[in-house]
């Protein structure tokens, strides 16, 4: 069972979690403790919040990843990038060039 400790919360963004040090023996921590907690909740917090999204947006890819996999082994395609064409036979050729169209006589 604690008997002293010290809470903070860690605020990123509109998400706020608490923190807490907790020990057995009482007064335990000091202010210069307490000051050092809450310095270094701001970048915690951040820390904290900046690992979230990043797994969110890994999570994301590789669903999205798998998605795209789906859809190419159902539909028998491949992705190919938009600028790129494939000639008469087969291969990809580089996309063309629009030539000026000449201006009629009025």
């Amino acid at each position: 069972m604690a008997r002293s400790g010290i809470y903070a919360p860690l605020r990123a963004r509109v998400d706020r979690r608490p923190h807490a040090i907790e020990d057995t023996a009482r007064a335990r921590y000091t202010q210069e403790d307490v000051g050092l907690l809450t310095g270094l909740t701001g970048p915690l917090a951040l820390a904290v919040d900046n690992a979230l999204w990043f797994l969110r947006l890994r999570r994301f890819g590789a669903e999205a990843e798998r998605a795209r996999i789906a859809r190419d082994c159902t539909t028998g395609s491949h992705s190919r990038s938009p600028t790129r064409r494939s000639s008469s036979n087969g291969s990809p050729s580089a996309p063309r060039a629009r030539t000026p169209r000449a201006r009629r006589a009025a």
